[in-house]
């Protein structure tokens, strides 16, 4: 926008405002679009014409006269100020400049309102646009300086506008500069700049200025220049809004009238602050009794507020002291109260409803508090159990908040003495950089946190093993208690690494890691002998196993787990077992973590001799008491039976405390009943220290060699023996030395919490409320109201302030709520500021608590809620001023500040249109004097000059707020201005003359006075003529006045003309203009007394200067001067020059020789006429001599060498550092100076000992007189760098000038490809091998066969390396690869070269890395070559992967997976499957076979690839998985005897394992004639054995067909069916024998039978025992291949032994059996042997 455009908007908004009074006040949505506006223009760069700015100024000051016009008027204008008078004609703000911190949207809102509202020119809008400029209200000197101040003063120099007087500050501009002895507000700094007490800025303590009464001089208008400063306020308050309404309130402000308030305090009479209370009379005395002012004085101790009508209010503010009150009741909570549901008068309050096991409970309490005598508490539990660590999967990980905890971050913090905040099993640490807590982790864990990871790890193999910890920040890690990786410091995420030689099985190991700001981190990685560098998995981690710290040095150890008996063992030493005394079988109980022993707190106790000289020595045990109300000294272990030794101790319970007791009492902590807890004292060198749960609680000292001999230790009573224990004991162990604190952290593992979510988590799931009735002196106030809480165990939440106000009928009208505040855990608060509704009676005040689900056990604590009215608060008048003596009530404009530290901004707020505060301490003496301050205003003066004169201080702690030029009464003051004075006719001594004084009055006010003519040499009074006149807007109030008098002195004589105010009710504050100097004279003739000029020889060509003297008594008019040349006796004609003259005395003229004038001697003659047109001629010859004009040559100037901007009149020096370059044309260049030099005739000669000089030419100099030649030159290529001389001669070969020229070697220049092997440019660059850097060089000036030179390589995530380049023919090709891991980011490749003669330059090649994932580009799965997509169990199958990868391949891994079954795929050689790919990089060939643990039907193959920068793709095959059919051989006889036993044997094969069961059908003549159902198939080590016998009947012969049908558990069918001959029956001899056979026949019958029952059973338990272990085992991550564990033979009965089976088959044979069917039997069986 152009600039005139834009001032025409501002005057256009202007003209509306003045013409619309009414509508100033803006209604929010208006006023949004008008800062909308103001935003935009404060974005357009504006240029500074004068034009527009003088365009502006006449419009402000439309009405007035221009001085000299007077005396024409006709008639004369009567009016001074026709239009009358508003803010815009009673106030110039021509001298007001506005600073703009452009990166503050509030400062450009706020500066551009209020430019516009007081049409500020452009040219004095100071704008800060440093990207970079702070905005927060507090700076430290630098920043003052480098962003504000020095910009300030370029912006000033460079200022050529109108006197600037004040300055405008805003919000968004900081408030205070901080420091030590020189800090100070930010506006009495930069009020100094560039003025009289700049030295000042950034000294210590203050300075004082001289304006106003109380630096002793009369109040006027304020002037920079006058007193050296500037006056600055500041636009602001806690909201844009607030500040844009102090410019409304100005606007307003014009004749407002109204009450001062003047507010005593009685408290503040004492030594050091009287003085202020004594001002205070001082100025009621002035403002009443002198002013004749409405004041209303307080001197009573009540705090003065509510007042109407307010203008101008002076009080002690928060330093009163009945002002700083709490009107909230019982806002500690200290007064306790039945009728109320907390217990607390005025208090009620509520609490979740939580799931059984969990509590919520609010109560007071005393023990923790923030004042008084108590505090609300709200206990919080949720139900946790305690389980055993043993062999536990997981990493015990404990979690503490930093919050308020310092420690050096070049080591890790101390834990030990520290309870965790919470507690929690990780699977494993692979937790990347992230701002954000761990999943399932709460807000304290964000920042200023620290964590201890420990446990067992399970170490797959022996051998070298390198662990990785990446952590952000600091970090430490142990294995089996020795420090292994120190990852010290704050930073980002970084590994370091160690590598320890450990044997297979389980190590100890503890990470303990801190974290500050920003993001965190945390990457536990190991890499091991057939493992590669991976993170560590869950598998491999348990909390708590058989480890036992220093367990070289544990001499006893008593875990209780005999179960029986009344002896429990010691499992180290011989002959310490515990004898149990009272107790039976019902003392040994079942419990976590084992056995362990009951005590029932009557008579049950166990106690064991021994001989222990231990010197140092830890006891450990863990502890289970029934219930917290236990006799005093109920003891878990006891020394001695002397109950008074101090060479002894035990650990006991005492008053609900867990103690260690001897001589002295030291406690470990509360007793938490049927808890367990882990108590341990260890004792070294004289000292002892307690650890509960593994904190350590307490420490004490011993004299050494006190509690050294022991020689009895008792559990479960004490010393005494009379006080017994009710509870638990378990795990007890000695040992001969101190344990270390880490060894104690692995003795707390044993037993773990396990706690769920708490379910009263929420919010606003908890509160206490109260009601306030607000007295009806406070309505329409402003409130603060604030509360403390704090926290104590694991929980966590937030807690919030609610306030809702209600009128007299309980409506609702307002809600508030404050911002939430987190609980720590130490005592913080949260405040909230408001105003309730106008119509409000009462105020409902909630503190509304917040509770994660993450709290297992703890307390939230609220105390201390106060609230407070912000006062004063008033009815304030447009135009109100404002000082309290408080020392840092602007401390801040921002809400949330401390309360009476905000005490400006709170009355702003509540409506005052200005005011004083200050940013720091400044001592009383530096705050206003209302006296001064109250006056000044009420005389006219305005805002800034009114608090400048009450206090003389400054570069200190003041900033005023407000319109600086804001003024209400400027309507009363009055500006007598005189405009002209003359005196029409000639004065005579002593002879009376008439003086025209010309005088009006430009102010609101009426003048009432005294206008006086002195005559300045001895303060003369001429005349002394009272005079009143009205206010600039009514007639009379410009008037010509004639006065009489007469002087008796000739000569010069001064006047004064003079007026002077007589009246305080009609003040004048610009006094500047109340007088006028005015001088007469008598006339005379002139005198020429000299005539000369500045030199007596000129040469041609010259200027100079030629005057002359000449005086008069009343003053010489004008002067004439004219010169000729004479040589002998002819002269050339004059020529004519007019004068010019400051002082009317001497007169001079500038005199121009032509080149071509003649040579000769310079005559002047002058011609001087004085006021009555009287002259006088006078001729002086001579005077000078003119010569021919001389010669002065420059150069030779070398282009390239010599300053280009060079004028060709400078002498050059001869020994220039720069040098030419060979190779190039270069320009040579001479001058002259001669006035009359001949181009024909005197050309120079210029010639050099090296190179070539050519065409030499004539070009205009910068002037007539200056003439220049130039030529090229050239030098050339790959020659000497020796220096040469360059000689400059005149036309007749006189020497002029030489110079020595060096020469400059041209560095090389280099360019850096990226090529592939063919020499293409690669464009992204993977590193892989495939790639080469080229370096290209060339050199302009020499040959490139010497350049060498070498290469920094820096890849993204690594470290920078170098290597030597050499050249071939200018071009060098170096490999480019990396096998290290490299992140995503810029590769860095800088080439450092020297050319042959020692020049060196660099190149830079930058490209992008951009990291792909390995990309897997097929999967085949093949039999025998072949591609399939389906497998059965128990088949093989050849899988082969092709891959493509931009990087190296670090892992190819495969597996089967079905359901979220996954078992790992071994690779294998190569296989032929599939067809390899053009873009393949390799192939990995895999053996794939189905195992029983899979069931038929859709699988896939998963295939992961991880390249050396672990960046991993995935992808599946699928396929279909099918179980394989059984496949069966029977063996049986193809011909059989006549009713003998048929026996058919099957055995049976499948992949997928026998679970398969047999029917058998006998047919002859396509008939059954006999069958047996199906029945199970027995495994015998993987083999299946089925079998069928038939006793033939006697009838039957001939073929009968066998058909057996076979079908496995997955429906797989497989069918036998085979022919066998049956003899004929034979003719018996002997038939009675045959009947026999034929009984026993049947005999042998019903044993098959009895035996076939017998088998079927056995079959049966078999088949069951089968089916249960085809259930699914769920089978955790191994490391290596075990050992397959032997299965139960299933032909051993269910519950035997083999021993047993085998006693059994070599016993007896069973009554039932035939022996030649149990020596089959036997037989068949003979394997298992």
């Amino acid at each position: 926008m152009a600039q005139k455009g834009y001032f025409s908007l501002i005057q256009a908004i202007e003209v509306t405002l003045s013409n619309h009074p009414t509508q100033r006040y803006m209604s929010p949505t208006r006023k949004a679009l008008f800062l909308v506006a103001l935003f935009v223009l404060s974005t357009i760069h504006l240029p500074n014409p004068e034009a527009p700015i003088t365009e502006i100024e006449d419009d402000i000051f439309q009405g007035f006269t221009v001085a000299n016009d007077i005396w024409n008027e006709t008639p004369l204008n009567p009016v001074a100020v026709p239009n009358g008078f508003n803010l815009s004609t009673a106030i110039d703000y021509g001298d007001v400049a506005v600073l703009i911190n452009n990166k503050s949207e509030a400062s450009r809102t706020i500066g551009w309102a209020f430019v516009t509202a007081r049409n500020i020119s452009a040219d004095r809008v100071f704008i800060f646009d440093n990207s970079s400029n702070p905005t927060g209200e507090t700076i430290n000197r630098d920043q003052f300086n480098t962003y504000f101040l020095d910009p300030f003063k370029t912006m000033l120099s460079s200022y050529n506008g109108t006197d600037i007087n004040y300055l405008v500050t805003t919000k968004g501009i900081p408030l205070r500069i901080n420091g030590g002895n020189n800090k100070a507000s930010f506006d009495q700094e930069i009020a100094l700049a560039g003025g009289s007490y700049d030295s000042d800025i950034g000294a210590d303590w203050w300075s004082t200025h001289d304006y106003g009464p109380l630096a002793g001089r009369q109040m006027k208008d304020f002037t920079r220049d006058e007193y050296g400063f500037f006056l600055v306020t500041r636009l602001t308050g806690y909201t844009v809004d607030t500040a844009l309404e102090l410019i409304e309130k100005a606007n307003n402000s014009y004749g407002s009238r109204g009450m001062h308030v003047l507010d005593l305090a009685t408290n503040r009479n004492d030594t050091g602050y009287k003085f202020w209370n004594d001002d205070l009379y001082v100025a009621n005395s002035t403002l009443n009794g002198t002013m004749n002012l409405p004041v209303y004085f307080d001197e009573e101790t009540e705090f003065v507020t509510n007042m109407s009508n307010v203008i101008g209010y002076a009080s002690w503010g928060s330093n009163d002291g009945n002002w700083n009150k709490n009107y909230l009741a019982n806002g500690g909570f200290d007064t306790l109260d039945s009728a109320w549901n907390s217990g607390s008068r005025h208090w009620n309050l509520s609490g979740p409803t939580v799931s059984a096991g969990d509590e919520f409970n609010w109560s007071y309490q005393t023990g923790t508090k923030q004042g008084g005598n108590g505090a609300f508490e709200a206990s919080i539990s949720s139900q946790c159990d305690q389980e055993s660590g043993y062999l536990l999967p997981g990493i015990y990980a404990e979690y503490f908040d930093n919050e308020g905890i310092s420690f050096n971050a070049a080591s890790m913090p101390t834990l030990i003495d520290r309870a965790p905040d919470h507690v929690r099993l990780e699977s494993d640490l692979a937790y990347s950089s992230s701002g954000s807590p761990y999943p399932g982790l709460d807000d304290r864990f964000k920042h200023n946190w620290g964590a201890r990871f420990s446990g067992l790890i399970d170490i797959p193999e022996s051998g070298n093993w390198t662990f990785y910890l990446n952590t952000d920040d600091g970090s430490e890690l142990w294995i089996d208690d020795v420090s292994a990786i120190q990852n010290y410091g704050m930073h980002g995420m970084r590994e370091y690494s160690s590598t320890l030689n450990l044997s297979e099985g389980y190590h100890d190991f503890r990470i303990e890691f801190f974290q500050g700001g920003g993001p965190h981190g945390l990457r536990f990685s190991w890499e091991g002998p057939n493992v590669s560098k991976t993170t560590i998995p869950s598998s491999a981690f348990f909390v708590s196993g058989d480890y036992v710290p220093q367990s070289d040095n544990l001499i006893h150890r008593w875990d209780f787990e005999e179960g029986s008996g009344v002896q429990a063992n010691d499992s180290i030493a011989n002959d310490t077992d515990f004898t149990l005394y009272g107790m039976n079988s019902s003392n040994w109980k079942n419990c976590i973590d084992g056995n362990c022993l009951w005590f029932d707190g009557s008579d049950d106790y166990a106690k064991v001799n021994v001989d222990d000289w231990l010197g140092n020595f830890t006891i450990s045990q863990w502890v289970w008491a029934n219930t917290t109300n236990q006799s005093n000294y109920a003891s878990t272990f006891a020394i001695d039976d002397n109950a008074g030794s101090n060479q002894s101790f035990q650990h006991m319970i005492s008053g609900g405390e867990w103690k260690l007791h001897n001589n002295q009492t030291k406690s470990f902590g509360d007793v938490i009943p049927q808890k367990w807890s882990n108590l341990v004292t260890v004792f070294e060198a004289g000292s002892t220290r307690q650890y509960m749960d593994g904190v350590l609680v307490n420490s004490n000292y011993y004299p050494n060699g006190s509690v050294n001999n022991f020689d009895l230790y008792k559990i479960g009573v004490n010393r005494a023996g009379n006080s017994h224990f009710e509870g638990m004991i378990d795990n007890l162990m000695i040992w001969d030395t101190a344990l270390t604190n880490s060894s104690i952290t692995v003795l707390n593992r044993n037993i773990i919490n396990n706690c769920t979510a708490y379910s009263g988590n929420g919010q606003d799931v908890a509160y206490l409320e109260t009601t306030h009735d607000i007295p009806t002196n406070f309505t329409n106030h402003a409130w603060v109201v604030y509360t403390h809480g704090k926290r104590s165990g694991d929980v966590f939440g937030e807690y919030e302030l609610q306030v809702t106000s209600y009128d007299s009928n309980g409506v609702e009208l307002t809600y508030n709520e404050s911002s939430k505040q987190d609980y720590t855990a130490s005592w913080n608060s949260v405040t909230m500021r408001f105003r309730p509704h106008e119509n409000a009676t009462s105020l409902k005040i909630r503190i509304s608590l917040d509770i994660v689900p993450t709290s297992t056990e703890g307390s939230l604590f609220v105390d201390s809620t106060v609230l407070r009215v912000i006062r004063p608060h008033m009815e304030w008048v447009n135009g109100s001023i404002v000082e309290t003596a408080v020392s840092t009530g602007a401390r801040s404009f921002n809400w949330g500040t401390t309360y009476g530290q905000s005490l400006v901004a709170d009355i702003l707020e509540d409506g005052a249109s200005g005011i004083k505060g200050y940013v720091y301490e400044p001592y009383l003496t530096a705050v206003s004097s209302p006296s001064v301050l109250l006056s000044s205003y009420a005389s006219g003066f305005n805002l800034a000059e009114s608090y400048a004169a009450a206090n003389t201080m400054i570069s200190w702690m003041g900033v005023v707020v407000g319109d600086p030029k804001m003024s209400p009464y400027a309507d009363i003051v009055h500006d007598i201005e005189i405009i002209d004075v003359r005196v029409v006719e000639n004065v005579t001594k002593n002879e009376s003359f008439e003086i025209e004084i010309a005088i009006q009055n430009l102010g609101p006010g009426t003048a009432i006075g005294n206008l006086k003519v002195i005559d300045k040499l001895g303060s003369l009074i001429l005349v002394n003529h009272s005079l009143a006149m009205p206010n600039g807007s009514e007639t009379g109030s410009r008037q010509i006045l004639k006065l009489q008098l007469n002087t008796s002195r000739e000569g010069w004589n001064n006047l004064a003309i003079r007026w002077d105010a007589a009246s305080i009710l009609n003040p004048e504050r610009n006094i500047d203009n109340n007088v006028f100097d005015y001088t007469l004279w008598v006339n005379s003739a002139p005198v020429i007394e000299d005539i000369f000029c500045d030199s007596s020889q000129y040469s041609r060509g010259d200027r100079f200067v030629c005057s002359i003297e000449a005086s008069d008594d009343s003053g010489v008019h004008s002067t004439d001067i004219a010169w000729r040349i004479t040589n002998g006796n002819n002269s050339t004609e004059w020529t004519w020059k007019g004068t010019g003259s400051q002082d009317g005395y001497l007169w001079w003229t500038t005199i121009d020789l032509p080149s071509d004038v003649e040579l000769g001697m310079l005559d002047i003659m002058a011609n001087s006429t004085d006021e009555s047109n009287i002259s006088t001629v006078s001729i002086a010859f001579g005077i000078a001599l003119i010569t021919d004009a001389p010669a002065f040559w420059f150069g030779v100037h070398v282009s390239g060498v010599d300053d280009p901007e060079w004028g060709g009149a400078s002498v050059l020096t001869s020994y220039p550092n720069t040098g030419v370059l060979r190779g190039h044309v270069l320009t040579l260049r001479a001058c002259v100076l001669d006035t009359d030099h001949d181009l024909s005739t005197q050309a120079p000669i210029i010639s050099s000992t090296r190179g070539q000089i050519d065409g030499l030419t004539y070009v205009a100099g910068s002037n007539s007189n200056q003439h220049c030649y130039i030529a090229s030159f050239t030098l050339s290529t790959e020659t000497s760098l020796e220096s040469f001389k360059i000689e400059l001669r005149d036309h007749n070969g006189d020497f002029m000038t030489r110079r020595t020229i060096q020469i400059s070697d041209q560095p090389p220049e280099a360019e850096i490809l990226i090529v592939d092997g063919t020499d293409t440019e690669v464009t992204n660059v993977l590193g892989g091998g495939d790639e080469l850097i080229k370096v290209v060089v060339t050199d302009y000036d020499d040959s490139i066969d010497g350049v060498y030179g070498d290469l920094t390589i820096k890849w993204p995530g690594q470290s920078s390396y170098s290597l030597p380049v050499e050249f071939n023919d200018g071009i060098a090709l170096i490999p480019l690869s990396t096998l290290e891991s490299i992140e995503n980011g810029d590769l860095l490749i800088t080439a450092n070269i020297t050319g042959a003669n020692g020049a060196s330059n660099s190149a830079q090649f930058r490209t992008p890395i951009v990291l792909s994932p390995p990309e897997i580009l097929s999967i085949d799965l093949c039999q025998d070559g072949e591609e399939i997509d389906r497998l059965m169990f128990g088949q093989t199958a050849d899988a082969v992967v092709r891959v493509r990868s931009s990087r190296q391949v670090g892992d190819v891994t495969a597996s089967l997976e079905q359901l979220g079954w996954i078992v790992a795929a071994p690779s294998q050689a190569a296989a032929t499957c599939g067809n390899d790919l053009a873009e393949q990089d390799a192939a990995y060939h895999f053996r794939i076979q189905l195992d029983s643990s899979f069931v038929p039907g859709d699988g896939s193959l998963g295939i992961r690839v991880v390249d050396i920068d672990e960046i991993a793709s995935v992808s599946h095959l699928s396929f279909e998985f099918l179980h394989s059919p059984p496949q069966i051989q029977v063996s049986h006889p193809t011909n059989v005897s006549h009713a003998s036993l048929l026996e058919i044997l099957l055995e049976m094969e499948d992949a997928d394992g026998i679970d398969a069961g047999c029917g058998i059908e006998y047919l002859q003549d396509d008939e059954v004639i006999y069958s047996k159902s199906e029945s199970a198939v027995t495994d015998l080590d993987g083999t299946g054995f089925w079998s069928s016998s038939w006793l033939l009947p006697n009838e039957l012969n001939g073929n009968v067909t066998v058909e057996i049908g076979c079908e496995d558990w997955s429906g797989n069918k497989v069918n036998y069916s085979a022919s066998v001959l049956i003899d004929s029956a034979e003719e018996c001899a002997d038939c009675e024998k045959i009947e026999q056979e034929t009984e026993d026949s049947s005999e042998s019958l019903a044993f098959s039978i009895a035996v076939g029952f017998v088998v079927l059973l056995l079959l049966a338990l078999l088949i069951t025992t089968r089916v249960r272990a085809r259930k699914p085992v769920e089978t955790g991550e191994t490391w290596q291949n075990e050992e397959i564990v032997p299965q139960r033979d299933e032909r051993i009965p269910e519950g035997w032994t083999l021993e047993e089976f085998l006693a059994w088959l070599d016993g007896p044979m069973p009554e039932e059996w035939e022996a030649e069917q149990w020596e089959m039997y036997r037989d068949s069986l003979e394997d298992l042997r």
